[in-house]
């Protein structure tokens, strides 16, 4: 199998591995994939069991799950905007519109079927990632790379929150793969689907929503050597009509109460980027401007006009913090949410971590792995697996460094899904602080695209060494 039709230059193998691909029928059988199942199985049952409590009553009023839940129950006709008191811009519909499903179901049994129907997306997600492995590489690459994402536990919280990221991480991954389809057997079909799901995970989490663009990019890059200018043109057209489709009922209705192409109210928050730090609520709003008898909408948009113009009027701090950003996505991927914003139970606000004045990172790193602080209220064998899950967090952490280095010496279906894994870094460090949620939908694409770097550090040690 190859990626590219055979009408292009020569292309890079996906993979180093030249033994014969085993099928996806035949790995079914396969005991690795057992192993999977079970462990996947074992480990969820374990966590909820353990933080039940946490899940089913804190968790879901902190952060952003109110909001998402008083949507759905809007698009449940069971509230109205008014009522509680929400924009219809405050959220992207999806996400908001799945939850509305379970709206009248009655707590907590709403929360455990949404849950183990997140987690069983998850699985899915963990078992293509599988499949893909084992299919391009080996068995023992694709369990090793499996057993990682099921027992790493920023990536599992996600299944336990009324959050959108699993919902959004499958579109993500759905739309890569489909795109490598695309591009090796040259079908525009397979284009079409690709742009339908970034589509769609723009309307999960409008972060995607320049991700057409890496699209239009690589289709141009491998095409144009085998397409002709009209057939290249008539491509793009095609895939910006499947991205557009189901955008475009969206921002209509949003045209309509608001006189404008909305997609979502929230680059407002590129107001806290432009002060020293860059920290969540460094600025306060109220102070700023007068907010009196001013909608959420107005307000936002008044928010991103100043947020511009102190950018324009002094660059330096926006980009130290963009900087800092783009470092510190790498690092909360590993410890900082998982301890200080969900396990720190002894705080009184849920993101007093994320406060101007909080410690300096490794501090909070030091002091969480003391695992018989009073701290945390968990058993100190459970806290000693998150210690071990922030040493492999840091691990992770590296890996996306390392594929920048590579990623030259990478083959051509590696540098297709790193270019996304560097869209999703890139476009969250534009603005203040956030977590490790940011970073999510990369973690299969990145297991994806590590089995490729032994091959690529050769290449590049001979090049340096001839």
């Amino acid at each position: 199998m190859t990626l590219f039709p055979s009408t292009t230059a020569p292309q890079p193998p996906i993979a180093s591995n030249t033994s014969t691909p085993l099928s996806p029928t035949q790995s079914l059988h396969h005991f690795g994939l057992i192993i999977v199942i079970g462990l996947f199985i074992v480990t969820r049952l374990t966590f909820y069991f353990l933080e039940e409590t946490d899940f089913l009553f804190r968790l879901p009023q902190q952060d952003d799950a109110p909001t998402y839940l008083d949507l759905a129950s809007v698009y449940a006709g069971l509230q109205t905007y008014d009522s509680v008191d929400r924009s219809p811009f405050t959220r992207v519909p999806v996400y908001p519109q799945a939850l509305a499903f379970f709206s009248s179901i009655m707590l907590p049994a709403r929360y455990i079927l949404l849950f183990t129907i997140q987690q069983v997306l998850q699985l899915i997600i963990i078992i293509t990632v599988y499949f893909y492995l084992r299919y391009f590489y080996s068995g023992r690459i694709a369990l090793l790379a499996s057993t990682g994402l099921i027992l790493f536990y920023d990536f599992a919280i996600y299944g336990f929150l009324i959050r959108p990221e699993v919902l959004f991480t499958a579109f993500v991954l759905t739309a890569c793969l489909f795109l490598l389809r695309a591009l090796s057997t040259n079908s525009t079909i397979w284009f079409f689907v690709s742009a339908i799901f970034l589509s769609l995970a723009t309307l999960t989490r409008p972060v995607a929503a320049l991700s057409i663009f890496p699209l239009l990019g690589i289709t141009i890059y491998f095409a144009k050597s085998y397409l002709s200018l009209r057939l290249l043109f008539i491509r793009l057209l095609i895939i910006l009509a499947a991205y557009i489709l189901p955008l475009a009922p969206w921002l209509y209705h949003n045209y309509l109460l608001s006189g404008s192409l909305v997609l979502q109210q929230d680059t407002g928050n590129l107001i806290h980027a432009t002060v020293p730090g860059g920290h969540w609520g460094s600025v306060d709003i109220h102070e700023l401007l007068d907010t009196t008898n001013t909608t959420e909408l107005a307000l936002d948009r008044a928010l991103t006009t100043e947020a511009l113009k102190r950018i324009k009027n002094n660059p330096t701090i926006w980009v130290k913090n963009t900087l800092a950003n783009f470092t510190y996505r790498l690092w909360s991927m590993g410890f900082a949410d998982t301890y200080l914003r969900y396990l720190d139970h002894t705080q009184t606000d849920p993101g007093g971590y994320h406060a101007p004045l909080s410690p300096p990172l490794w501090q909070r790193l030091l002091s969480s792995w003391n695992i018989f602080s009073p701290r945390f209220s968990i058993n100190p064998m459970y806290h000693l697996y998150f210690v071990v899950n922030n040493i492999f967090g840091i691990f992770v952490s590296v890996l996306p460094l390392i594929g920048l280095v590579l990623f030259p010496f990478l083959p051509s279906s590696s540098k297709v899904i790193f270019i996304f894994l560097l869209y999703f870094w890139f476009i969250t460090s534009f603005f203040a602080f956030s977590g490790s949620r940011y970073m999510v939908p990369i973690l299969p694409l990145l297991w994806l695209v590590v089995p490729s770097y032994p091959a690529a550090a050769r290449q590049l040690f001979h090049l340096t060494h001839p």
